[in-house]
């Protein structure tokens, strides 16, 4: 098993840190087939914990969830939490495969923050860059170290990705518990751009707010060109409205859901409450495309933001996005490339933003 293997028939597996999804997909010709979802809300601070009682409800969570979906395959596929893991796409000389592993993990050693021995390190050949610096397709047939047709790319590019060896155990006994096979782990962002990016040219600023934090992604051609956390995520929203008005989670959290960002309602209270929030998440959004700007030369246009996680629903959010950051701000939807019956249509949709990893989980290798 690894980061980048490829699996039989599987259903997407999503931990996160407040619940367990599934979706299992039929694949063939055409779209794949909805053939179950379900998912369920964990105990509080059962992902966050090491003892083996909370981690065993995280696995008997995974089997309800599971049987109440009527899922049929055993074998998963998973995600690792973003935050959790080191990713970069680095450049280097184009050589023959046999030579590529043993020069990435020497050049590993520089990049990632962890030793080495700590970490499972995997990679993927993103594609080539020729001389100029401009990125180019890999040529048909052509292999690292074998020139294309025209001008042959002096450097190739490539996708390293460093697990924590903790944090994958962690998540393999979670599955194994359960009962069922993990056939790979892949980091959320990948999960992410397969669902609602898809490959495209023109490079889209993916944002999931999660309850514990969220994670900034630019998808460009199917790459993750660049990943960033913040601690600002839904919780921290919720916990904002709870102190300022004096009103319990669970309140603080509908207010949240119901009003969101309006001036118009709580005499504009809610805005004023969440703010600092919110200026942490646009800080750190702006610094990750000023870095990415830099890092393509300016030359590449930012027009588009995909939202998603169950914040990315709160009144006012999404126009807040496109003034502040002059792109087109919308909530994601993984379904789109899913066939489903017409009568799930509303609940779909619904649950579009929190089951994007989910899906794209389980559209692995299509």
């Amino acid at each position: 098993m690894g980061l980048f293997s490829k699996p039989e028939q599987f259903f997407g597996l999503d931990i996160s840190g407040t619940s367990v999804k599934v979706v299992e997909l039929k694949h063939g010709s055409g779209k794949p087939q909805l053939a179950a979802y379900g998912g369920m809300v964990l105990p509080a601070g059962s992902m966050q914990s090491d003892s083996e009682v909370d981690l065993q409800n995280v696995s008997n969570a995974i089997r309800q969830v599971v049987s109440k979906a009527k899922i049929q395959s055993t074998h998963c596929v998973a995600a690792l939490p973003g935050s959790g893991v080191f990713t970069s796409i680095i450049t280097l000389p184009n050589m023959p495969r046999n030579e590529l592993a043993d020069s990435i993990k020497w050049q590993a050693k520089q990049y990632v923050p962890s030793p080495l021995e700590e970490v499972i390190l995997d990679w993927h050949v993103v594609g080539e860059v020729a001389p100029s610096g401009a990125a180019v397709g890999a040529q048909p047939g052509a292999k690292p170290g074998e020139p294309g047709k025209g001008q042959p790319a002096k450097e190739i590019e490539v996708m390293l990705i460093a697990a924590p060896i903790a944090l994958v155990k962690k998540y393999m006994n979670i599955i194994n518990a359960s009962g069922f096979k993990p056939l790979a782990l892949e980091i959320e962002p990948l999960s992410l751009a397969r669902s609602v990016v898809g490959v495209r040219a023109e490079p889209v600023v993916v944002l999931d707010i999660g309850q514990a934090g969220s994670e900034i992604s630019i998808v460009e051609n199917g790459v993750i060109r660049l990943n960033r956390n913040t601690t600002a995520g839904g919780g921290a929203l919720t916990r904002a409205i709870s102190q300022s008005l004096g009103i319990d989670a669970n309140r603080a959290e509908q207010f949240k859901r119901d009003f969101g960002l309006r001036e118009d309602k709580l005499e504009g209270q809610i805005p004023k409450a969440v703010k600092p929030v919110l200026d942490t998440l646009v800080s750190e959004i702006r610094r990750s495309i000023e870095f990415y700007r830099d890092q393509r030369h300016g030359a590449v246009e930012l027009r588009e933001m995909v939202v998603v996680g169950g914040t990315a629903r709160m009144p006012e959010f999404l126009p807040l996005l496109s003034g502040t950051f002059g792109v087109e701000a919308k909530i994601g939807d993984p379904w789109a490339n899913v066939n489903y019956p017409a009568s799930l249509k509303d609940q779909l949709n619904e649950i579009a933003p929190s089951f994007a990893v989910t899906v794209g989980l389980s559209m692995r290798e299509i």
